[in-house]
């Protein structure tokens, strides 16, 4: 079977009001686009509202009465004051007995966010109120980034190895000291493998002491506001108000009747009693877990918990739970492992404080802060799901279950778990408990350091522009710098423009997948893992790490036996950890080395600096594969080492300045010049080569199969045999280096190949029920028996048939795309590495349920990538640094006249020699990108489909496939932006006409939006980085999403055509598009 993905081909035009143009679309160019200007439309631009998530204003037009909204605002007094007028202050229940609610005030200026619920009516005046920044839908909540790969996969161990974690361990950087936030479902901290990795608040003067750091704010909710905790709601706060006595100290509670003997005495005679929260331990166990706290210690202090696990009445035969040992479980095998979790405490009530983070919690939100009697609320942190447990997992992972199944990244680092986050509500808390602690203040040193974000929100399309990410990088970039954030970018590429929010916000780590295969295999890109750029067209991922897959240990009381409690999983929600724990390692190494703790930007820098080239763009790769190892090296000034910075640079200007934090753009004819600080830490002198580089394709070879038969007739007369998933139905040579007739080009960095499926045999009717696929893999051939042979074709018709598979066992897979939809991509980078004695691309054609098509065309084609010189970068082609000495030269990027407006990656390759033994040569890629605008009027041409090897590119706005993943979330498919400077002189009683048709492709959809200029509210806390402006979008395609990355076919004129209007308002504008079917 063969089949070949086609890209699809823009042609955009832009008219003038003075005149009309025309583009001259050839028989292979099959997509028209065209804005013109209207004079009669009005215009209507407004640039001065908040940012809304479409979301709310959805639930509002359905007719939904009450809307449940976190507003961002630079005036929490504006915004209380406005709530108070219109009725929109959530009332609190009254104090309960043994409470109290004191009042905290708020800070009424400076940015903030708080949660509340309006009459949908108002939303219309809430986005009016002074320093509203945005409104999100509260009701929405985040979802995870995991999957459940397909075998083989490698144990994490292996995870540890080939990203220099255990180099870092020997080298005595284990995260000692460091705190990884992992906001998610919870932690099982119960688990053998995470129990003792719970982070404690050590800052002395707060009131939370010695107790372990941990966030819900699904409970504090419930808490604050309502006054509940469990059994009378859903929370994992229990209600421990019963208070019960042992009078005649028999041993026996009066009034329960329960077992204390064992038990340390109550100091005040009062012993309370409460229900354990968990529902699975209470599944497990068949029952209610009764819970006992005792003041043991200090007379009227409680901060002893016994749970009656095993529900015998007895709480002396249990493991008590306090300061420094919160958690508490049972051996039910004797293999000295608990096999059954009771979670972690965290606090519990001392009739002085609320609950921990509560006072800043109830000040931000408008309520006064409830606050419990001694004794009477005690804190868990659980477990809702597994997710949460899984990417602690492989930040701190001890390796004690299964022979040390499962080990973390950082095993030294501590865990501060924020649970419940996908419950919806106050998710932004969690990400600001990160940056300011308990105290709510960022200057004092009660907060995790590194902040973990294994989600996302799909559905939000103007990634890096909307109200998410904005916060987020304004958390991290001024709010408190010292703070950083890896962040997932999600799993539905293989698309471009693919990253989702928050990843897509500026100053993080967003984080992609890379594989480790049990092949031996690793270093290449997971091909659902999604791919930059942003909205904005700034570089996304930054950083890429195992995703693909590993262990990883599963919450306790899912399983029957600790030793059974892992699993094999991936996504980029397992590589977002991985990076969070490598960070602790090169955070310590960093303060312990320079003595002061890293800016999270310039940890940034340095990060991606020391990061592995793995033959990929800056789309794919961001700054490269993370090497923890040459990290602390380089901090520990090893010879050989070095670091650079900026890491990455966005060529261009905004409104004047290059931005850190926003778009740049650059005209032809123009250039600009950084520099970029080299820094040489080791004793040695250092002799830097520096080559400005971009992809070029070396060989390009096309193959249609148009594959016969319905699969019943076992391959006779070249005809299909059915789908096989244990062998493909081609297997291609690609590179056999003793057959000099099937060789890549040596200078082959980049392998890639796609095929497509005729669209009829896909989802011929578009209800979205796909009948057939194509699927791809690239083998790695080993001949273990030396006979030569890899396919025994013994009817010559080029299929594997069946009984022609005879060498499979000398096959191991190096990357697949085995997803859902009518295309399939795989890219290798540095292909020679996996060579071995060949490199295979397998081809299936998948039948999910029969076409009824008795012939079904299917085209691969499969190109090579090289590096050559790039003209448009300059940088002198030698420098030398002495010792422990910094460096800085110029990096020139010009644009000639004549230059094609669009997206341009290249970058420049820094190489070092030394002689001095360990990191003695290296050779890492500066990515850069550059975006040079198109200025109205423009017309934009493709390159022919014609099979040419010079018309293939690894990315180009003329060039889009269809790229979706079905069985995934909204943005499944492939995005391009075009950055667009509309003239001035166009701007008088006009409108733009946006003109899309594709007119010979029934099955294509490509959805268009339109963002226009509005002020960035943050511009005054970081006028640099920001810039005076932002982007909303200002008008859109109709968004048909219909689940689960599937949209509905739909314009709206009815045909593959889709035209509309919006005001030709003057400055800079991106147009978006996105193929939502193909």
């Amino acid at each position: 079977m063969r089949g070949r993905l086609v890209l699809i081909v823009l042609a955009i035009l832009i008219a003038s009001p003075y005149a009309s143009f025309a583009s001259e679309i050839g028989p292979e160019e099959e997509l028209h686009l065209s804005i013109q200007q209207d004079f009669e439309t009005e215009e209507t631009w407004s640039s001065g509202k908040p940012w809304i998530d479409h979301s709310l204003s959805e639930r509002a037009l359905s007719g939904q009465e009450l809307l449940w909204v976190s507003a961002i605002t630079n005036s929490l007094g504006h915004l209380d004051s406005w709530q108070r007028k219109s009725g929109a202050i959530e009332r609190q229940a009254p104090a309960g007995p043994g409470e109290e609610l004191a009042h905290h005030d708020s800070q009424s200026e400076g940015i903030d966010h708080r949660t509340f619920w309006i009459d949908s009516s108002l939303l219309p005046k809430l986005s009016d109120v002074p320093g509203i920044i945005a409104l999100i839908d509260a009701q929405r909540s985040p979802e995870p980034y995991g999957i459940n790969p397909t075998e083989p996969s490698p144990s994490t161990v292996r995870t540890g190895e080939i990203h220099g974690a255990n180099d870092a361990w020997g080298m005595g950087y284990s995260g000692e000291g460091l705190i990884v936030a992992v906001a998610d479902t919870g932690v099982d901290f119960g688990h053998p493998d995470l129990n003792g990795t719970q982070a404690r608040v050590n800052y002395a003067n707060s009131s939370y002491s010695g107790w372990p750091l941990m966030f819900d704010h699904n409970s504090m909710y419930t808490w604050v506001v309502d006054g509940k905790a469990y059994p009378e709601a859903n929370t994992w706060y229990s209600d421990t108000s019963q208070i019960d006595f042992d009078n005649d100290s028999d041993g026996i509670l009066d009034i329960s009747g329960y077992n204390i003997t064992g038990v340390n005495s109550s100091l005040s005679g009062e012993y309370h009693l409460g229900q354990h929260p968990d529902s699975r331990l209470r599944e497990k166990v068949g029952g209610d877990v009764p819970i006992l706290v005792v003041d043991d210690i200090s007379e009227g202090e409680y901060v002893t918990v016994w749970p009656d696990i095993d529900r015998d009445g007895w709480f002396g035969n249990e493991t008590p739970m306090r300061p420094g040992e919160e958690t508490s479980g049972r051996d039910s095998d004797g293999d000295g492992l608990w096999d059954i979790s009771a979670g972690l405490v965290y606090w519990v009530s001392d009739g002085a404080n609320g609950v921990p983070y509560g006072s800043t919690y109830s000040a931000r939100h408008g309520y006064s802060d409830r606050i419990p009697g001694p004794g009477n609320l005690t804190l868990f942190m659980l477990e809702s799901g597994s997710h949460g447990t899984l990417c602690a997992s492989a930040i701190s992972a001890q390796g004690v279950i299964d022979e040390g199944r499962v080990v973390g990244m950082a095993p030294n680092a501590t865990i501060t778990s924020i649970g419940n986050h996908y419950s919806g509500g106050h998710s932004l808390d969690a990400w600001r408990f990160i940056a300011e602690g308990y105290d709510g203040d960022p200057n004092t040193p009660d907060q995790p350091h590194i902040g973990s974000f294994s989600f996302g929100y799909s559905s939000v399309d103007d990634s890096g522009a909307d109200g998410y990410s904005l916060y987020l990088d304004w958390l991290t970039r001024v709010y408190n710098s010292n703070a950083s954030y890896a962040v997932a970018i999600g799993n539905g590429g293989h698309g471009f423009g693919t990253t989702k929010v928050p990843g897509a916000a500026h100053g993080v780590f967003s984080v992609g997948a890379f594989s480790s295969r049990e092949s031996d295999s690793w270093g290449q890109s997971a091909p659902w893992s999604n791919r930059g750029p942003n909205v904005v067209g700034r570089m996304d991922p930054d950083i890429v790490s195992v995703g693909w897959s590993a262990t990883g240990d599963m919450p306790l009381n899912n399983y029957e036996n600790a030793n059974h409690a892992w699993t094999t999983w991936g996504g980029t929600s397992l590589a977002t950890p991985v990076v969070a724990g490598l960070l602790a390692l090169v955070e310590q190494a960093w303060i312990e080395n320079l003595d002061r703790r890293p800016k999270s930007q310039e940890l940034r820098d340095f990060v991606l600096s020391t990061a592995d080239d793995r033959g990929y763009e800056p789309f794919v790769q961001g700054g490269g594969w993370m090497n923890a190892s040459r990290a602390v090296r380089t901090l520990e000034g090893y010879n050989g080492s070095w670091s650079a910075s900026p890491a990455q640079w966005n060529t261009g200007w905004f409104h004047g300045e290059h931005r850190d934090a926003n778009l740049n753009s650059i005209l032809p004819g123009q250039q600009q010049t950084f520099q970029l600080e080299l820094s040489n830490p080791s004793t040695s002198q250092l002799s830097f080569n520096l080559t400005p580089v971009k992809f070029h394709p070396l060989e390009h070879t096309v193959l249609v199969w148009n594959s016969t038969g319905n699969g019943s007739s076992g391959g006779e007369n070249d005809s299909w045999d059915g789908h096989q998933g244990d062998r493909p139905d081609l297997l291609i040579p690609i590179h056999i280096p003793s057959d000099p007739n099937n060789q890549l080009n040596p200078g082959t960095v980049q392998f890639r190949a796609r095929a497509t499926i005729q669209y009829e045999a896909f989802d011929h009717d578009l209800d979205r029920s796909s009948m057939e696929r194509v699927y791809l893999e690239l083998f790695r051939w080993t001949d273990f028996d030396g006979d030569g042979e890899y396919h025994n074709d013994t009817d010559s018709d080029g299929m594997v048939d069946e009984g022609e598979w005879n060498e499979s066992d000398e096959f191991e897979e190096v990357t697949y795309w085995w997803s859902h939809g009518p295309q399939a991509e795989i890219r290798v980078g540095m292909p020679f590495e996996d060579a071995s004695d060949g490199l295979f691309l397998g081809v299936w054609r998948y039948e999910g349920s029969p076409s009824g098509m008795e012939q079904v065309r299917i085209e691969v084609d499969w190109t090579s990538f090289g590096i050559t010189d790039d003209e448009w970068l300059y940088v002198p082609e030698n420098a030398q640094l002495e010792p422990n000495s910094l460096s800085t030269v110029d990096v020139t990027v010009s644009v000639p006249q004549d230059a094609s407006p669009g997206i341009h990656q290249h970058g420049i390759r820094i190489q070092t020699e030394n002689d001095s033994g360990t990191n003695s040569s290296r050779s890492w890629t500066l990515p850069i990108v550059t975006n040079v605008p198109w200025s109205g009027p423009f017309n934009l041409l493709p390159k022919p489909l014609d099979g040419n090897v010079s018309n293939q590119t690894l990315y180009d706005e003329s060039w889009i496939s269809g790229a979706m993943r079905w069985s995934w979330r909204p943005e499944s498919g492939d995005w391009r932006f075009l950055t667009v400077e509309w003239p001035d002189e166009l701007d008088d009683d006009g409108a733009i006409i946006l003109d899309v048709d594709w007119d010979d492709n029934p099955y294509t959809d490509i959805d268009v939006l339109w963002l226009s200029e509005k002020p960035h509210e943050y511009f005054d806390d970081d006028p640099l980085s920001y810039g005076p402006s932002t982007f909303y979008i200002e008008e859109r395609s109709t968004n048909n999403h219909a689940g689960s990355g599937q949209h509905n076919w739909g314009t709206y004129t009815g045909t593959s055509r889709e035209t509309f209007v919006v005001p030709a308002s003057p400055g800079t504008h991106q147009m978006v598009l996105h193929t939502a079917l193909h």
